[in-house]
Formats: C-alpha cells, sequence, structure tokens
C-alpha cells in the first residue's frame, strides 16, 4: 500500500525543507532535458564512456547493478531515452523516475522507498545530515560482500573510470 504523504504533520520551527522550483534560469525540461538536443558527436561520446566503463565494472560491480544495466539496456547506443527508460523501470518495480541500474534490483527498490520515508521522521527531528551519511555510504558509495568478494553498488563508485578501482583496490 503507498504511503499517504498527506497525513504528515508540519514540520517544527526552524527546519529547513528545500522547495523543488526550477530556477528561474534553467529551461522548462529541468528535470528530464528533451531527447532531441543530443548531438551525434554528444551520442559517440556517451557510446565510447558507456564502453569504457563497461570493461572496467565486471568483476568490480554487483550482480545487481549490472543485471540492472543489463535490463534497462543502457548500451543500446547513444545517450539513453529517459522516457523509455523511465517505462521500462516502472514495468519492472513501480518507480517512475529518471532511473538508476541498482532501482530494477526489488531490494534496493524498497530500500529507497523506505529512505525517503525516512526522510520526512528525520526533517521532523532536524536530522537530515544524518540521513544525508547514511545515503553518502550507501547509495552513493556503497560497498557489499557478493560470492565472497567485495562488490561496488554505490552510483558514485560505479559512474567513473577511476573510482570503481579506487573504492576496492585502493
Amino acid at each position: 500500500m503507498p504511503f499517504d504523504y498527506t497525513c504528515l504533520s508540519a514540520m517544527p520551527e526552524g527546519v529547513y525543507t528545500a522547495p523543488l522550483r526550477r530556477p528561474a534560469h534553467v529551461g522548462e525540461d529541468w528535470l528530464e532535458p528533451a531527447q532531441n538536443r543530443y548531438t551525434a558527436d554528444e551520442h559517440a561520446i556517451w557510446d565510447a564512456l558507456y564502453v569504457r566503463q563497461m570493461d572496467l565494472l565486471p568483476g568490480r560491480a554487483c550482480t545487481a547493478f549490472l543485471q540492472g544495466l543489463e535490463r534497462l539496456d543502457l548500451g543500446h547506443g547513444g545517450v539513453p531515452d529517459l522516457a523509455r527508460l523511465s517505462s521500462a523501470l516502472e514495468a519492472l518495480t513501480g518507480w517512475s523516475v529518471v532511473p538508476v541500474p541498482m532501482l530494477t534490483d526489488p531490494t534496493y527498490a524498497d530500500y529507497m522507498q523506505e529512505y525517503g520515508r525516512a526522510g520526512w521522521k528525520a526533517m521532523q527531528h532536524n536530522r537530515l545530515k544524518a540521513l544525508g551519511a547514511l545515503y553518502w555510504y550507501t547509495v552513493e558509495f556503497g560497498l557489499l560482500e557478493e560470492a565472497g568478494t567485495l562488490r561496488a553498488y554505490g552510483a558514485g563508485s560505479l559512474s567513473g573510470p577511476r573510482e570503481a578501482v579506487f573504492a576496492l583496490e585502493a
């Protein structure tokens, strides 16, 4: 059953909540840039970076992340179509956001949903910084043990050519 956010109490005095408003200088597509604006060169850059990263990740990234990449077909050629990816993710997990491969894993998707719920509680108790630290050490740079081997699952660890190597081999 979805969580009813309308039943949340008001935030206490002094607790800052950031409004989600489009900055005046940013285009209307600020949350999901228009797909048709990518040039052939930009698509080629994505393809080259994707291939480079995929050559690096096997043996370093956790299975759920690699399976997520496969399920979302991020290497089909060119910058991914975010609307298509969001539809695929929604079919897999019920999420309809700009996707990340780990959200295709039901356990991880459930964790993110519970993390969101915890955000409301953290705001009420002015503990967002503590919750942010949890995010930093899990979602961004998390490591897990898989089949006796340390693997990366955090987005920050898996997003570049040096991060995954450093996280596991430094």
